[in-house]
């Protein structure tokens, strides 16, 4: 835990929260939220925590990823 804490300090990452969705799936009991300076900072988290073997201990079928929708291209 301390070395995957340290790699979401470096990479700039900000925790947004943690919710329980147990009521709306069986198949997943939360999901968590949280926000990176750039997917390059979010890249090299994940390269970190695949280098340390974090990933062995969650399950993460799908990751999320996008821009506040105020900077979204909508054209």
């Amino acid at each position: 835990m301390a070395k995957v804490g340290e790699s979401f300090e470096r990479s700039g990452g900000k925790f947004i929260g943690a919710y329980d969705c147990s009521w709306s799936t069986p198949k997943w009991h939360m999901f968590g939220m949280e926000t990176y300076p750039s997917i390059e900072a979010l890249r090299e988290h994940i390269t970190r925590q695949r280098e340390i073997g974090w990933l062995q201990y969650i399950e993460e079928e799908e990751a999320v990823v996008g821009v506040p929708w105020e900077e979204a291209d909508t054209r």
